[in-house]
């Protein structure tokens, strides 16, 4: 299957607008059922800024696919990769260590396999230098963020 560029950037503009404007047609209602995770205004700061990286970073890749500079779409993607972050897990005072207390376990797999699937596009940049399949990988990535937005929201702890 071959992804157009608009294709993906249609995807984006629904996820600018959240999960809600993607999936909940009565979004006047008022009654959000996501899963609240209750957070610092530090870790609440802290885990906001890195998903709005993965918008910079989708964006980045997005940009340099279309313009087909493999190289610059490897650059990007590696920035959101788990070998990039490695020294957050590893740093026992990072604000991490306080959101995996306090965050519901179902809720790292999918930051998890976010990091990952960066590190893989990466990969496949480098490598095989395919454009489309570049794309399709981070639109399946999407996915992870279109769950978490699905199930979680962030509130800060009172």
């Amino acid at each position: 299957m071959q992804l157009r560029p608009s294709a993906l950037v249609l995807l984006l503009a629904a996820l600018a607008g959240g999960p809600a404007a993607a999936h909940d047609h009565d979004a006047g209602s008022g009654s959000d059922q996501r899963q609240v995770i209750r957070l610092t205004p530090a870790e609440k700061h802290f885990l906001l800024s890195e998903m709005r990286g993965f918008v910079a970073i989708t964006q980045k890749i997005i940009s340099a696919a279309t313009a087909n500079d493999m190289a610059a779409v490897a650059e990007a993607a590696r920035v959101g990769g788990l070998k990039a972050h490695q020294k957050d897990f590893a740093n026992p005072d990072s604000l991490v260590h306080g959101i995996r207390k306090k965050a519901p376990q179902a809720f790292f797999p999918l930051g998890r396999e976010t990091h990952i699937n960066f590190d893989r596009i990466a990969e496949l940049a480098t490598e095989l230098k395919d454009r489309d399949v570049v794309l399709n990988t981070l639109a399946d990535n999407l996915n992870n963020c279109i769950a978490c937005h699905s199930a979680y929201r962030v509130e800060e702890a009172h």
